[in-house]
């Protein structure tokens, strides 16, 4: 699936490829490079968005990895952007795409002629005449505004798309190891197990607000938006601790015991994120009929030290920091321990770059 396709630069499939994040506090890039089938990770870099300065932070960012500006990927997320799942009649993709262009509206409530749209078919061997469709939206201004942004930096992109859709085509790329886990079939109210297709579950912690995606065989099948993110965190510590907000940073990137208490207490909000996620596996598991096995979590509240346990105990679940990264070298020259703290803020700049090689 490729939301939002501009027109496509690169003829065939490139050997050097890049993917561009631009987040609510930092943008980040990665360089692959594709070689006899294998993929080397030439370049990253994460530079802070200072004031909202996005331009200023991706020209800086483009000068720490050293690269032309040749076509990049880049990806938008948050208010103005949606991923749905919808079952529709049966139906082929050239028909399915002209059907969306007069009922669009009545799966999101944006007017369709103010959205940008794609679609593709997920599944289309149901028994009852339906199909399943993933349905990607982007009001055309969040569109038009990035063009404008990569314009004005010297950058073009032939992919504009959602973060959720670059981490899914990361999970699909990380392979077994990461997505293969063993489902859970639900039988009355009983949950047993069953060697079903494996169901993932992301989580990304933005800096405003955060995203859940439930994939299963690496598809997205259910995603929604929570309003909460990492400065909310970054403020309960600053109550809390009677702190500035730049000190509650420092504090929070450190986590142990002190700050992990403070975030697990029912005033905090990631006792309302735990809260959300519960409600949601309760709803795809009643809809699908099977259980999310594993809880992946990105974004750069991933890495507060501690916070993996401390969600795997309230959840009882499978909880692991997202490594998408395992199957492609890095280059020889990076600090291994440095670019391993960044893993779950590169997570979805790896996806739109991998994208170029799917």
């Amino acid at each position: 699936m490729t939301p939002f396709s501009l027109n496509q630069i690169f003829q065939g499939q490139p050997s050097i490829a890049a993917g561009l994040d631009i987040g609510t506090r930092s943008s980040k890039m990665v360089v692959l490079k594709k070689t006899a089938g294998r993929l080397e990770l030439l370049h990253w870099s994460i530079e802070p968005i200072d004031q909202g300065d996005e331009k200023a932070s991706v020209k800086s960012l483009l000068k720490k990895v050293l690269i032309n500006p040749f076509p990049c990927r880049t990806a938008l997320f948050g208010r103005g952007t949606l991923l749905r799942v919808v079952e529709t009649t049966r139906m082929s993709a050239s028909e399915l795409k002209k059907s969306f262009a007069f009922e669009a509206d009545r799966y999101f409530p944006f007017p369709a002629k103010d959205v940008f749209m794609d679609c593709a078919i997920i599944d289309n061997k149901r028994k009852d005449n339906k199909m399943t469709v993933l349905i990607a939206v982007a009001k055309k201004e969040l569109v038009n505004e990035r063009l404008k942004l990569l314009k004005e930096i010297g950058l073009t992109a032939d992919h504009i798309g959602l973060n959720a859709i670059a981490l899914a085509n990361a999970l699909a790329w990380a392979g077994p190891s990461v997505a293969s886990s063993v489902g859970h079939a639900v039988i009355g109210n009983q949950a047993a197990a069953a060697s079903l297709a494996p169901s993932v579950a992301i989580l990304d912690i933005g800096e405003m607000e955060s995203n859940l995606t439930i994939h299963i065989n690496s598809v997205p099948r259910f995603s929604r938006d929570f309003y909460i993110g990492g400065r909310e965190l970054t403020r309960c510590i600053t109550n809390v601790k009677s702190v500035p907000l730049e000190v509650a940073e420092k504090l929070k990137a450190q986590g142990g015991p002190e700050i992990l208490a403070i975030l697990e207490s029912s005033d905090s909000p990631l006792f309302d994120i735990l809260t959300e996620l519960r409600l949601s596996f309760d709803y795809f598991t009643t809809e699908h009929k099977v259980q999310p096995a594993k809880l992946l979590i990105t974004g750069g509240a991933s890495g507060i030290p501690g916070i993996v346990g401390l969600m795997t105990k309230h959840l009882d679940l499978n909880v692991e920091q997202f490594n998408p990264f395992a199957k492609i070298k890095p280059h020889r020259s990076f600090d291994q321990k440095d670019w391993e703290g960044h893993l779950g803020e590169l997570a979805v700049a790896l996806g739109l770059a991998l994208s170029h090689f799917q």
